[in-house]
């Protein structure tokens, strides 16, 4: 029930049709099966710590998001694509953007060079 409302947004009433219960029960399910999956899940570590960042891939790779900026260090290197314009946010916190060869030379059109 907690699926068919969050992956294919079917609202409450439908859901209580569907599954022949009451509105009231499956507002109860809803919310247990959401706080249950906030608690459990949500308590989880998101991020992996620096070390185990540093064992797990290769040297001169890093993988690029948003949250990752308040992970760097001074010297760390960011592996990106060519579009992607980072490197005046990366050198703010004294990291350095690695842009990999392209595969080929026409990838890009002139207005993206």
């Amino acid at each position: 029930m907690f699926l068919c409302r969050v992956a294919a947004g079917l609202q409450e009433k439908t859901l209580s049709s569907i599954f022949e219960v009451s509105l009231s029960t499956v507002s109860r399910i809803i919310l247990t099966w959401t706080s249950y999956l906030y608690q459990v899940p949500g308590s989880l570590p998101l991020w992996m710590t620096r070390e185990q960042v540093q064992a797990t891939m290769p040297d001169k790779f890093k993988l690029y998001c948003p949250q990752i900026l308040q992970l760097l260090q001074p010297e760390d290197r960011v592996m990106a694509d060519k579009g992607f314009q980072i490197e005046k946010m990366l050198s703010q916190v004294g990291a350095t953007l690695i842009i990999p060869p392209l595969k080929t030379l026409n990838q890009f059109s002139t207005e993206d060079t």
